[in-house]
């Protein structure tokens, strides 16, 4: 699995992109990194990039998967996740219900329409430029 991600600090905003088969070993290490960043206590909202990550193995860890958020993410923030293919779509949704109540996920499948959740100042050739080039991988 591959994660790609960028801080954008005037938008409050960490973006991330899932590629490969999902390994939960992987994201918690990930998870980790990010959350002794610096930057990670800015973050108010999350654009997460599914479309590209095979989450067959993640349907067996989703209990784990809530619990890391649970009690590794403390902050409160809007996540939006975006979907294209059905497993990746029933992943997000499972994912979604989940979690506690006063967490703020949801998925869509355009990116223009996560830009619009998100209220972001960026316009859909910047964000798909911006995925084109994370500055940092994981």
């Amino acid at each position: 699995m591959k994660i790609e991600y960028e801080f954008i600090e005037k938008e409050k905003l960490l973006i991330q992109k899932y590629s490969g088969e999902f390994s939960l070993e992987h994201y918690i290490a990930y998870v980790n990194t990010v959350l002794k960043t610096k930057e990670w206590n800015f973050v108010k909202k999350i654009f997460s990039d599914f479309r590209n990550i095979d989450f067959i193995k993640a349907f067996k860890e989703l209990n784990k998967l809530t619990e890391i958020r649970d009690t590794a993410i403390k902050k409160k923030f809007v996540n939006i996740f975006i979907v294209d293919k059905p497993n990746t779509t029933a992943f997000a949704n499972l994912y979604q219900e989940n979690q506690a109540k006063e967490f703020n996920y949801n998925y869509c499948s355009t990116v223009d329409f996560a830009i619009k959740i998100l209220n972001l100042q960026i316009n859909k050739i910047e964000m798909e430029h911006i995925l084109e080039n994370l500055k940092f991988e994981f």
